[in-house]
């Protein structure tokens, strides 16, 4: 690597001799073609979601919060062994998980 593709990957498309089509580690993919940005954004999303759920703490939602926070801790989780996380799998239940919480917060039910 040097300093281009650390930062921002070697491009979609791109795979290495042995796998050339994905990894199976995802952060491991998303590193190797979308550099740390990529990472950052992924991580962004997960960090976004915990702190969302850290907002309903008081919320008569927060179990079900903390459910979808749950499962999105799962998803990446085994993306460190199979592709989850941006695959079509993940995304679909990340963006749920987001925008489940959204909606929670906005009943200001205490």
């Amino acid at each position: 690597t040097n300093i281009s593709s650390f930062l921002l990957g070697h491009g979609f498309g791109k795979g290495v001799s042995i796998r050339p089509v994905f990894i199976e580690n995802s952060f491991i993919d998303i590193f190797y073609k979308q550099g740390i940005i990529g990472l950052a954004f992924w991580f962004f999303l997960f960090f976004y979601l915990s702190y969302k759920t850290y907002l309903l703490k008081k919320n008569i939602y927060f179990s079900k919060g903390v459910i979808f926070w749950l499962s999105t801790m799962f998803i990446y989780l085994q993306s460190f062994s199979n592709p989850f996380v941006n695959n079509t799998i993940g995304i679909p239940f990340i963006m749920l998980s987001i925008s489940s919480l959204l909606i929670y917060k906005k009943s200001r039910l205490i």
